[in-house]
């Protein structure tokens, strides 16, 4: 078996090091301090010499920054792209909900909002909605030469639009639409590890569930609203295009300031909410199933 160069290292210097200690234990305190010192110093220059030797011959693997921090989440998460600009004439039969476009950012139309006390600051309002304008027009009056920042509020419908209380203005708008307040959101540019990115964080929900409830007649689910919401922001983010093709159910977790979450789930666990539609969770099917079995399947 080949010596190990460290060993053999501390055990030449051993007796020599003994030999200098009981020769300095003769002499005065003063000398013993300078010698011991030398000694010690011989020792270290020791040490690492045999730590120079060792570590030619196993090279230390490098350690990947990520797993230096404790804080980095685990796996890569979901980022939502940036807005592509004012959508062509194609793009706005194509889509599924209400779109307001405001600040430079893209917001999706989702759930109504049940108490006109949240409104807060009036931002602007969409006098004519995107449909109802050429696309040459729309370019050159909404956005700037670079098209990258709009310039006025543009949307698929008309009407005045608010920030939320509570809630930030990048993520969460409101707008008056047909005499109703439906709520828009944008994920524009952030970043999901876990549904506590997004209903933890975003929306600050835990604690303030009043219930969840069917998305098609409201209603109300037997169980623990708060225990599913605990899971879903365990739950892991993954891309929406990861997840099965099929008829999802609807269900609505409704927080007690007004504001409802309509829900997306698809068998297997997954849950999209309605208007961020780049991004799902995955729940354990443990804290899925007793949910998901009590809604009715699409028809």
């Amino acid at each position: 078996m080949k010596e190990n160069p460290l060993f053999t290292a501390i055990s030449e210097t051993e007796p020599q090091f003994l030999r200098e200690t009981e020769r300095v234990r003769q002499k005065g305190k003063r000398r013993r301090r300078q010698l011991v010192g030398s000694a010690g110093a011989l020792c270290l220059l020791c040490l690492l010499g045999g730590g120079w030797l060792l570590a030619q011959e196993q090279p230390i693997e490098e350690i990947p920054v990520s797993s230096l921090s404790s804080t980095q989440p685990s796996g890569q998460g979901v980022t939502i792209p940036e807005s592509q600009g004012i959508p062509g004439d194609g793009a706005l039969s194509s889509f599924r909900c209400p779109a307001l476009f405001y600040d430079g950012r893209e917001y999706l139309g989702t759930a109504f909002l049940s108490d006109d006390s949240l409104l807060s600051t009036r931002l602007g309002t969409v006098e004519t909605p995107l449909g109802e304008i050429e696309y040459g027009n729309r370019q050159s009056l909404l956005s700037s030469p670079d098209w990258e920042t709009y310039y006025e509020p543009a949307g698929t419908t008309a009407g005045d639009f608010f920030s939320v209380e509570g809630y930030d203005p990048e993520f969460l708008l409101c707008m008056e639409e047909s005499g109703q307040l439906r709520l828009f959101l944008s994920g524009e540019g952030r970043t999901f590890f876990t549904g506590e990115d997004l209903f933890g964080k975003l929306f600050s929900a835990k604690g303030r569930v009043k219930r969840l409830a069917l998305g098609t007649d409201s209603k109300s689910l037997s169980g623990e609203p708060e225990d599913f919401l605990q899971a879903l922001c365990q739950s892991p983010a993954i891309p929406k295009s990861e997840i099965p093709q099929e008829i999802p159910r609807e269900m609505v977790l409704e927080l007690t300031d007004g504001v409802s979450l309509p829900l997306e789930l698809y068998s297997d666990g997954y849950v999209v909410l309605s208007g961020l539609w780049e991004v799902g969770f995955q729940m354990e099917k443990t804290d899925f199933s007793p949910w998901f079995q009590q809604i009715p399947p699409a028809e």
